[in-house]
């Protein structure tokens, strides 16, 4: 596997703003390596200062970790009314990280 270098992290990021750009959105963005280090950060203008960036990190480190998107995570475990142990799990899993 190619390793991931800090201009590859920087396109990713600067990827991801374009596209919040595009939706009129402001994001953080965490890029991290596969063992959970910061390569880049960015916060866009407008956007809150305080949690932003650690919901970016936690998404990162959740696609790190179980090698898949945060969105996948979240369909995965979401509350489903026919299956209430997927929220059980979920906040288990939310405290261990």
């Amino acid at each position: 596997m190619e390793e991931l270098t800090l201009e590859i992290a920087c396109k990713i990021a600067d990827a991801a703003v374009s596209a919040a750009k595009s939706k009129d959105m402001n994001v953080s963005v965490a890029v991290i390596d596969r063992s959970g280090n910061i390569i880049t950060m960015q916060r866009m203008d407008k956007c809150l200062p305080m949690g932003y960036p650690k919901f970016a990190i936690a998404k990162a480190n959740t696609c790190v970790t179980l090698n898949c998107s945060s969105r996948e995570f979240r369909d995965k475990y979401a509350m489903d009314a026919a299956q209430p142990a997927k929220y059980c799990q979920l906040l288990s899993m939310s405290a261990i990280a």
